[in-house]
């Protein structure tokens, strides 16, 4: 009887060789399996410094006060104020402006125009 090309191949177990002994489950391999060596290897844990007390800032639970975040946010407005007035003072910035302008007047003349034309259809 002949295989059929469809079977999937089976695998056969490889066995182990004799010299080496089997390990279980509590055998220990790597450096590790030196006693003395992994009582070397461990580093005593160094003790937990005291904390600072916080600041005025902060109450005694690390918590941030209302005005410590609302002084924070307040000085994130105000430089963010401050940046956008120095980006108005660009050139760039400046030709900009004037170009939104002059697309709002066209817009405008445009509007104005078709409600003309709307006007002026109506009437005949």
């Amino acid at each position: 009887m002949t295989q059929q090309q469809d079977d999937p191949p089976t695998a056969t177990p490889v066995a182990a060789s004799d010299d080496a002994p089997e390990p279980d489950a509590f055998t220990l391999v790597g450096p590790e399996s030196d006693p003395a060596a992994a009582a070397a290897a461990v580093q005593p844990v160094p003790a937990v410094p005291p904390t600072a007390a916080p600041s005025g800032d902060y109450d005694k639970y690390g918590v941030p006060t209302l005005d410590f975040v609302r002084d924070k946010i307040e000085a994130r407005y105000t430089a963010s104020l401050g940046a956008e007035e120095l980006a108005r003072q660009t050139e760039e910035a400046k030709s900009f402006e004037q170009r939104a302008e002059e697309r709002a007047k066209a817009a405008e003349a445009a509007l104005a125009k078709i409600r003309q034309s709307l006007r002026d259809h109506r009437q005949s």
